[in-house]
């Protein structure tokens, strides 16, 4: 059992076809969402990207199917900050440093027309940077859920969210169950890059998903950080909050010092069966 019973509203279904029997959600795909095996028609992936001209230029594909729209808690239209070649770190919220994405990705300001790096008040400049902009639709990451009929089963998501992953996650309640397993975005330090969101593995994430029946099976550092402290604390949530069996967490880097300075990494969540 799920855990969770879903009850199907006919006009409100997203209407797959039938051959289709399993599902694969991607949000915040940017360009790449992963591809539907060519050789079996019974997979879909849907992805989800906020950016109609980063949406527009994804590769079409049989069962792949793109949203365009941003995912949170509760629906609203909202601005989505423009960060990174192609829009790769965009958000609902505005970065901490926003100076750093001015320097390094921004040498001209296409508003005032003058290089960054040549400007005698860049440093000036910098400060009082506002990042281009979009509005976006949003909506909830449970009403995504319940729009998919019953019969098809959510074998994985995956979030790259820029800060709202915990948020779109949490606010989905129990009807999260529906998914069997989840990779998302965390931060590892509980601060993160953009303001006033909350996303920290230890607070947030291990607590929570304990509460809703998953298990934290690996943990993979995005770029270089400080793991030795932090993989024990990990280690010793994991196994308190789930009470069965300490979680192996494999890493990318395993160097004792930090370097990075949005502290991300991908954590893995598989589904508890419930008797």
């Amino acid at each position: 059992m799920h855990g969770h019973q879903q009850h199907d509203t006919h006009e409100f279904m997203i209407e797959l076809p039938q051959h289709i029997k399993y599902v694969h959600i991607n949000i915040g795909c940017n360009l790449d969402p992963p591809m539907p095996p060519a050789d079996d028609d019974a997979y879909a992936v849907i992805a989800v990207e906020p950016v109609l001209k980063t949406a527009a230029r994804i590769p079409s594909a049989k069962n792949l199917f793109v949203i365009v729209c941003a995912i949170a808690d509760v629906p609203r239209f909202q601005t989505m900050h423009l960060y990174n070649a192609g829009g790769l770190s965009s958000s609902l919220s505005r970065m901490k440093n926003e100076g750093v994405w001015f320097k390094q990705y921004n040498d001209v300001d296409p508003r005032k027309g003058f290089s960054a790096k040549k400007n005698p008040d860049f440093e000036e400049a910098k400060k009082t940077y506002q990042p281009p902009f979009v509005i976006v639709p949003v909506m909830s990451l449970r009403m995504l859920l319940n729009s998919i009929p019953s019969r098809i089963e959510i074998t994985s998501m995956h979030t790259d969210m820029q800060g709202y992953d915990f948020l779109a996650v949490r606010s989905a309640g129990k009807t999260i169950r529906r998914i069997k397993s989840l990779q998302t975005e965390v931060t590892t330090k509980g601060t993160g890059s953009y303001r006033d969101v909350n996303n920290s593995m230890i607070d947030d994430w291990v607590p929570w998903m304990r509460t809703m029946g998953y298990n934290l099976t690996k943990y993979v550092a995005c770029v270089c950080v400080c793991v030795c402290v932090f993989l024990t604390q990990i280690n010793t949530l994991a196994h308190t909050h789930t009470n069965t069996q300490t979680h192996k967490l494999t890493h990318t880097h395993t160097h004792n010092r930090m370097v990075d300075y949005n502290d991300e990494a991908d954590a893995f969540w598989d589904r508890v069966e419930l008797q």
